[in-house]
C-alpha cells in the first residue's frame, strides 16, 4: 500500500490549485489556510500541468455553471450545504473515471471564484476544509498525484487536438478574450 499523504497536503495542493485558477482569472485572493507550519511540513503537489487543465475554457465554462444557493450564505449557514453538495456531486463520479478528480478540482476552483465574485470570500475557506476531506479518500498518495498530473496533461492536449482547427487552443486568459 501506497505511504499515506497528510491531509495538510491537500488542504495545500488545493489553496495552491484555486490560487493559480483566481490569478488566472485576474483575481486577488488572501489564502487563510495556508500557514507557515503548513508549508513547511508539507509536500508540493501542484503543478503547472494541472493548473493549465484547470483553466482551459472547456473546463472553466462547463463548471460556471455550477452557481449554488449557499455561495450567497455566511461561512457559518454555508458549511452544512457545502459538505452535502460536494459530497453528493463526487458520489457522481464513477471511481475509474480518468478525469474525476480533475474535474472536482475544477468545480472548487470555479466555486471560489464565484465566491470572489460575489464578493463573499469567507466561504472559501469551508470550501477547502471539505474539499480537502473528501479528495483525501481519493488521492490520499504521491502515486495518485502523479495520476493527476498525467491526466491533466492528458486533458490538456486532447483539448489541444479538439481546438487546432480553431484560432483559439482554450488556453487564452480570460484578459485576452
Amino acid at each position: 500500500m501506497a505511504s499515506r499523504l497528510h491531509a495538510n497536503n491537500i488542504i495545500r495542493f488545493l489553496t495552491e490549485a484555486v490560487s493559480f485558477v483566481l490569478e488566472y482569472n485576474n483575481m486577488n485572493w488572501e489564502p487563510t489556510l495556508i500557514v507557515p507550519e503548513i508549508i513547511s511540513s508539507t509536500v508540493p503537489l501542484f503543478t503547472r500541468s494541472i493548473g493549465e487543465a484547470l483553466t482551459h475554457y472547456c473546463m472553466q465554462d462547463f463548471y460556471s455553471l455550477y452557481q449554488p444557493d449557499w455561495l450567497h450564505f455566511s461561512e457559518p449557514e454555508a458549511e452544512i450545504p457545502i459538505g452535502y453538495y460536494l459530497r453528493e456531486y463526487v458520489d457522481t463520479i464513477e471511481n475509474e473515471e480518468p478525469y474525476g478528480s480533475l474535474f472536482y478540482i475544477a468545480l472548487i476552483c470555479q466555486l471560489c471564484v464565484h465566491a470572489i465574485r460575489l464578493e463573499n470570500p469567507e466561504i472559501i475557506r469551508p470550501i477547502l476544509t471539505e474539499a480537502a476531506t473528501i479528495l483525501h479518500f481519493r488521492c490520499y498518495s504521491r502515486a495518485h498525484f502523479r495520476n493527476l498530473v498525467r491526466n491533466a496533461v492528458e486533458y490538456s492536449s486532447f483539448h489541444r487536438t479538439v481546438h487546432q482547427a480553431s484560432e483559439d487552443d482554450g488556453f487564452c486568459s480570460v484578459s485576452d478574450e
